[in-house]
């Protein structure tokens, strides 16, 4: 077992109390409850090891209060953290008694003793980031009229949802970051890259994904605007990571995924976005 106490800072706090994003860890079983202080509370149920998920059980439950402390129990059925090989049929507590465990009156003090921190630290990065929402809307509007949709997700400034053209469900997701024009570490990203009449570099790839199953394919198309926009797109044969291809192909092509990259659509969103920030 293993405890954790800390204090994040208050705007992302939220962002920070959520569930495992399905697409990254597909074996994860999650639910999230708002506590009647405002509190949240999330118990999930994962893998120790991903890349054996009848193997061990890793429990955790983590309260994030509004203030932004946040205390996380995790316990696994496994006799230590390198290990995925169980030593009992489940680990020891129940899921209500690890709950009981995090939002127990006794962490009060402890939590009064971390200091918020600094004002301007932040995990979260500080990139002009779209909402989820918003990214997985736009990759909607551009998969073509009969195929399927769903599986919606993402975070800030990264967005991913499954298309579906009656062989199987691909996962299809992209990244909006807006970089400085000419940043160096980009700048040896797109090395030898193919640019575009408007200057926009393009890196396209075919490969098998670090985090991919057996049989999974990933195809990438990455972009980069004279102006710093930066998105990215991906395709699995697979509806998550961690899971084995289950197609051939991915259901949208290279050259459909391109289409996606360079839509105006980001430029538009990000407008919108930065507009409706200075009306406030």
């Amino acid at each position: 077992m293993s405890a954790s106490v800390r204090r994040l800072p208050v705007r992302d706090s939220e962002q920070l109390s959520l569930c495992p994003d399905l697409s990254e860890h597909p074996y994860s079983r999650c639910t999230l409850t708002r506590l009647e202080n405002g509190a949240t509370l999330i118990l999930d149920k994962s893998p120790v090891d991903e890349a054996k998920p009848s193997a061990g059980k890793r429990w955790t439950a983590v309260r994030t209060d509004r203030d932004g402390g946040q205390i996380a129990v995790s316990e696994s059925n496994t006799s230590n953290e390198r290990s995925s090989s169980p030593s009992r049929p489940t680990p020891p507590l129940s899921g209500r008694q690890l709950t009981d465990i995090v939002i127990s009156a006794r962490w009060k003090p402890v939590l009064a003793a971390i200091p918020s921190p600094p004002r301007g630290s932040s995990p979260v990065s500080s990139f002009q980031y779209l909402p989820a929402a918003k990214i997985t809307d736009i990759i909607s509007r551009s998969v073509p009229r009969g195929l399927r949709t769903a599986d919606r997700g993402g975070a800030a400034g990264y967005g991913h949802l499954t298309v579906d053209d009656g062989r199987g469900r691909c996962l299809v997701a992209v990244t909006v970051q807006q970089w400085k024009p000419g940043d160096e570490a980009l700048e040896e990203i797109f090395k030898g890259s193919a640019r575009e009449a408007d200057g926009t570099r393009v890196e396209i790839t075919r490969s098998h994904p670090e985090k991919g199953g057996e049989g999974a394919v990933e195809w990438s198309v990455d972009t980069w605007r004279p102006d710093g926009l930066r998105i990215a797109v991906s395709e699995l044969n697979a509806h998550a990571y961690r899971l084995p291809g289950t197609r051939r192909d991915p259901a949208l092509g290279v050259g459909r995924l391109k289409k996606i990259a360079l839509s105006e659509a980001w430029r538009a969103a990000l407008s919108e976005k930065n507009a409706e920030r200075d009306r406030r």
